[in-house]
């Protein structure tokens, strides 16, 4: 159930979503750097036309353009963090994280405590059909994900709490 080749056929779309997600960020960033620098670049030819004399800090628009220049240099910089933090995904699934996650979670399921064993399966496996000469496990997609991910950062609990509803 748990083999590294499995799970890598069962993660290998959120592996892809990811590598496009990081493709497309890419681009956004460069066109935000380029807003940024442009709104940098401004906001020091404005200081140096009032260095120079060339613009009066008493006339009445002074303040309102240099607020404008600040405020859209902030706004790029504050676009920039974000696009950046979203590039760096505090959990990348890799080949090697796949193969790590799918290590522990066959070592945890032969040699684990029980109590693991039990919140674990309860947690990725969502119904178990036994026919005649047959055993199927259905598991939802989006859990082991969840539960891959969680494991990428470091947690080695189970990830989904089950529900019950009566």
């Amino acid at each position: 159930l748990f083999s590294s080749q499995r799970v890598r056929e069962m993660l290998s779309d959120l592996m892809e979503r990811q590598a496009i997600r990081r493709h497309e960020n890419s681009g956004h960033l460069d066109r935000i750097r380029a807003e940024l620098n442009e709104a940098e670049k401004s906001l020091r030819r404005f200081y140096k036309a009032m260095a120079a004399g060339e613009v009066d800090p008493s006339e009445p628009t002074f303040k309102e353009l240099l607020d404008e220049l600040t405020e859209k240099r902030n706004l790029a910089k504050t676009a920039e963090d974000r696009a950046l933090a979203e590039l760096q995904p505090t959990a990348k699934l890799t080949e090697k994280a796949v193969k790590k996650f799918a290590d522990f979670v066959r070592t945890q399921l032969s040699e684990g405590s029980l109590q693991f064993k039990r919140h674990y399966l309860r947690a990725v496996i969502d119904k178990i059909i036994v026919n005649e000469n047959s055993v199927k496990t259905i598991i939802d997609q989006r859990d082991i994900e969840s539960a891959a991910l969680s494991h990428a950062s470091g947690n080695t609990g189970p990830t989904v709490v089950p529900t019950f509803v009566r």
